[in-house]
């Protein structure tokens, strides 16, 4: 048995980057072998807007329009590299979160593709994507039988790794006849997490204000025993995943993957150097204490600012959120108005920690 782990990265974003991502950090931090001594076979996958000419990485990475490839290109290297028994995690950032959640609900529907079974392993992937797409329910006789065909016997057990998942997919919706048009064949199947996934982490932004970066959140099927934690944390979008232009958010983004490295290897048994893990992160929850986060210009006027709900009581807030409200008066999302006492306190956490 071995452990498969499967870094989707966000948009725009590649492995290469001065400023890399949580994806990325996170990813070189991974270890060989766990404390049990679980082999752990990793690998990065550059974001959607990454491959080809100028015009084509822009117009794909405002669109999502090769997020498809991305998908299937992960698929492969799960299919050519999984064996009877193998644990698989999928982590992303963005919408290389809705390609980690996306690849998860393929694998619960479709199967893994066993090589001994098919021809043509790119023409079996295609099949298995086009029948991910359709209306054929994961255990219905329709799905027994694709399995049976062409995966292998049995489905791994999963776990989900995510950094504020981005629902939209395409032209944004205020552009309504492109979106129109556009749009209709990238719906996100998998806002819920199925019954072979163990744990679902998903650490999402207090402070992201963009209309069109809405959070899609994590939500167990009625069949599942998934432990899921929604996690919010300090900051907008990039202060939560990383990989900005100027790394301003860095010390808040790396909040956020110290965070998830400890939800992995306490739950999930994730083994991970931890001289590398000092080398890529160095967290500060009081930095850049002015700032609020606010979006503006052009662009975020003609999509739009909305704030972010928090209703699910499910959800937690990191410990950082009370103490960057405690010392930080400047620091009053109105979100979390509704959440301090009458003295003004924050709670560290809603629930207790699992």
């Amino acid at each position: 048995m071995k452990r498969i782990i499967v870094s989707m990265d966000g948009t725009w974003q590649t492995g290469e980057q001065d400023n890399p991502t949580n994806i990325k950090l996170i990813h070189d931090c991974i270890a060989p072998y766990d404390q049990s001594g679980t082999p752990q076979l990793a690998q990065h996958f550059d974001g959607t807007g990454t491959k080809g000419n100028k015009l084509k990485r822009v117009f794909s990475g405002i669109t999502g329009g090769d997020i498809e490839d991305r998908i299937k290109e992960a698929y492969k290297f799960v299919v050519e590299n999984y064996e009877d028994g193998d644990e698989v995690v999928f982590s992303g950032f963005s919408r290389g979160a809705f390609t980690a959640r996306t690849l998860n609900g393929m694998i619960y529907k479709s199967g893994i593709i066993d090589p001994s079974k098919v021809d043509d392993i790119d023409q079996a992937i295609e099949d298995a994507y086009d029948f991910y797409q359709s209306d054929h329910r994961p255990n219905s006789k329709a799905g027994i039988a694709f399995r049976d065909k062409y995966a292998q016997t049995t489905r791994p057990k999963t776990i989900l790794a995510c950094f504020d998942t981005v629902g939209s997919l395409g032209i944004p919706a205020q552009l309504k006849t492109l979106a129109n048009i556009f749009n209709r064949d990238h719906a996100f199947h998998d806002t819920q997490v199925n019954r072979n996934t163990t744990h679902a982490f998903h650490i999402a932004a207090i402070d992201e204000q963009r209309k069109n970066f809405p959070l899609t959140p994590m939500h167990a099927s009625d069949k599942a025993d998934t432990q899921i934690m929604q996690l919010w944390c300090v900051g907008n979008h990039s202060a939560i995943g990383g990989g900005s232009d100027n790394n301003k958010h860095k010390p808040l983004s790396d909040i956020a993957g110290l965070k998830m490295i400890d939800l992995l290897q306490r739950h999930c048994g994730l083994g991970f150097d931890a001289e590398k893990m000092k080398e890529n992160f160095q967290p500060n929850i009081h930095i850049n204490p002015r700032s609020d986060f606010k979006q503006s210009g052009a662009m975020w006027k003609l999509f739009g600012i909305n704030t972010r709900r928090i209703i699910n009581l499910g959800e937690q807030f990191d410990e950082t959120v009370g103490i960057r409200w405690k010392h930080n008066h400047l620091y009053r999302p109105k979100e979390l108005n509704k959440f301090s006492d009458q003295d003004n306190n924050f709670p560290l956490c809603r629930l207790p920690k699992p």
